[in-house]
């Protein structure tokens, strides 16, 4: 977020009888203060959206929130609004629980997750969704880094209502695309914009079936460790999208539960049609499958080599270690008798020297001279 649009608060500056703690995030459209009755001493959320330039947003997340009615223990809950005015700015404030806890893509980093526990985590989400839904309200923007796993009993909360739509919302869409995040967007999203971009107004208008796409996109990655297309980008991204089926989880990782793996799939359908009908029927679909769960359910996910062979490409090292290459080639078969192990070991390192020697022979051959590289080069 530009500076010009952030209140510049006084230290225990007091909004709307909350005394402002600390900053605790900040983002494109708001940020977002920790603060704390001054009668009760209980801490809420303070979120600040400027009314010039995004007051859409701010008045879109109100409405949606506004909407849901009484508490559920999914959803983050709102508690009051108001203005702020500062040096001829003016700011909509929303008063929201302040969830204690970890999002749910640092979440799932843990070593002991496990199907069941994610399962968990994934039912928090689709019953905020069936909740969501049933007020009208759609999210639009389901995300992990906006799925809060509270410390206190370890449900999922959903946030950051600023993209959702809901009868008579104020417009945020600027484009053929709503508010959103491309990497979770559904095909028919992209489908859409192929056949309507050119033509004025064509606004897409996102379903049900958009939210449990990006549930799809999420459990995935939670499974994985990586984006269903993690290595398409651009154009080649939007046709993977619209016309390919991404690699099954077990295929990058065998310890995901063949049911569990299996409804990954679904939600990541091409069609919403071929999708669970609704977030409820989501819900009890993933229920009964948690229910009849054998031991697969409850070995840890992400254990040993497996935590390298998931991590997004951009988190892995450039080069490994020879244990760690030879982890590489033999993933997932027993351990192999120390023997063999450090033979392979000598292979590669032989196999690295002999390169490195022919690389070295065919340096000292005579050529042309150098031609200097250019900042523009490939």
């Amino acid at each position: 977020m530009e500076e010009w649009r952030m209140p510049e608060l006084p230290p225990r500056a007091e909004v709307g009888g909350l005394v402002v703690e600390e900053l605790v995030g900040a983002g494109g459209y708001g940020v977002v203060y920790r603060a704390r009755d001054a009668r009760s001493g209980r801490c809420f959320a303070l979120k600040f959206i400027s009314l010039e330039p995004t007051a859409e947003w701010g008045w879109r997340e109100l409405g949606a929130l506004a909407r849901m009615g009484p508490h559920h223990p999914n959803v983050v809950e709102l508690w009051g609004s108001g203005h702020w005015r500062e040096d001829g700015h003016e700011w909509l404030w929303l008063k929201l629980s302040f969830i204690q806890g970890k999002p749910l893509d640092m979440w799932g980093r843990r070593d002991d997750v496990d199907a069941l526990g994610l399962g968990d985590k994934l039912l928090g989400v689709g019953r905020a969704l069936a909740v969501s839904h049933a007020a009208g309200v759609l999210h639009r923007d389901v995300k992990d880094s906006n799925v809060m796993i509270r410390d206190s009993d370890g449900e999922a909360v959903l946030l950051d209502f600023g993209a959702a739509d809901y009868p008579h919302a104020p417009s945020a869409t600027r484009d053929v695309f709503p508010p959103g995040t491309p990497a979770y967007r559904s095909p028919e999203a992209w489908r859409h914009a192929r056949a309507h971009g050119h033509q004025k107004g064509a606004s897409y208008r996102a379903g049900v079936g958009d939210d449990l796409y990006a549930v799809g996109v999420m459990l995935y990655r939670q499974l994985t460790r990586r984006h269903p297309f993690e290595h398409e980008e651009g154009e080649d991204f939007v046709q993977a999208v619209i016309h390919r089926q991404p690699l099954p989880p077990r295929i990058l990782n065998p310890r995901v539960p063949r049911d569990l793996a299996a409804l990954c799939m679904k939600l990541l359908e091409k069609t919403p049609e071929a999708r669970p009908a609704s977030a409820e029927a989501f819900c009890e679909e993933l229920k009964r499958l948690m229910a009849g769960a054998g031991d697969s359910w409850r070995v840890p996910l992400h254990a040993s080599g497996l935590e390298e062979a998931g991590r997004p490409a951009a988190a892995r090292p450039r080069s490994m270690d020879t244990a760690t290459t030879t982890r590489a080639l033999f993933p997932m078969g027993r351990p192999l008798p120390e023997v063999l192990r450090r033979a392979a070991v000598v292979a590669l390192l032989v196999g690295g020297l002999v390169l490195a020697v022919g690389l070295l022979a065919g340096a000292w051959r005579p050529g042309p001279a150098p031609v200097p590289l250019t900042q523009g080069g490939r």
